[in-house]
């Protein structure tokens, strides 16, 4: 277990692999045409705030090739997200068996975070309130290639549940003694 602002969050931890189960999540739909109004790219369906502890806004993008290749406005993004105490925005789009993530938190100095937990999440629990997934499925998202990364989320539903996870590098251990 690790205690976070969300509350107690379960952790499971494996021989090469890291995963979390979200405490909680909770969906609302943005019919504020602004809300997608800084994508420079065609969206499929509504908008949604998504709550999973950060507050995220979620939209699915109409092919990934249009989300690999956005071209977004980011002042226009803060100003949306920013007085409503919102983390960022996650795209996603999918095509096939592909899944593609992105997301951006400029206001926070976050321009594009190359591999987020929190944002995967949040656009896990998109998919499976659209019905685009659902009890027992799985799928690897990629995330990063736009910022010089290339990184992987494994998604996992357990009935409601979704687990976020992946294979984890440590770059910096220490200690800290209060």
């Amino acid at each position: 277990m690790q205690e976070c602002a969300v509350g107690l969050v379960e952790l499971t931890i494996g021989a090469d692999r890291l995963s979390f189960r979200l405490p909680r999540y909770a969906l609302t739909e943005l019919t504020d045409p602004e809300a997608t109004a800084w994508i420079n790219a065609p969206v499929k369906g509504a908008a949604q705030a998504v709550d999973v502890g950060p507050v995220w806004l979620v939209a699915e993008v109409d092919g990934i090739a249009a989300l690999e290749n956005l071209a977004h406005d980011e002042a226009r993004l803060a100003a949306y997200y920013g007085p409503k105490g919102w983390t960022g925005a996650t795209l996603y789009a999918v095509e096939g068996d592909r899944v593609v993530v992105r997301s951006f938190a400029p206001g926070d100095g976050i321009p594009e975070d190359p591999v987020c937990g929190s944002g995967n999440g949040a656009a896990a629990a998109f998919r499976l309130n659209a019905g685009q997934v659902g009890d027992g499925d799985s799928y690897r998202a990629s995330q990063g290639r736009q910022v010089g990364r290339d990184g992987w989320i494994d998604i996992r539903f357990e009935g409601s549940s979704i687990h976020v996870g992946g294979q984890c590098v440590t770059c910096i251990t220490g200690t800290v003694t209060i």
